[in-house]
């Protein structure tokens, strides 16, 4: 089976860009949420390096 000829759409340029209001505040151009800051998983890690830091001291100043 031959397909079916379609015809050719006309080229119509895109219509020009809306004009923007020079008073009105410009919005970002995303509109998600934000993300939160993980400030658990930051204070988790400066307290299990300060914990490795303090097992490990003992077993350093014993070995030296």
């Amino acid at each position: 089976p031959l397909p079916i000829p379609r015809p050719r759409r006309e080229y119509v340029p895109p219509p020009p860009p809306l004009p923007r209001r020079s008073d009105h505040p410009r919005r970002p151009a995303s509109h998600r949420k934000p993300r939160r800051r993980r400030i658990g998983h930051l204070i988790t890690g400066y307290a299990l390096a300060a914990l490795a830091g303090a097992m490990a001291q003992p077993l350093v100043t014993l070995l030296s």
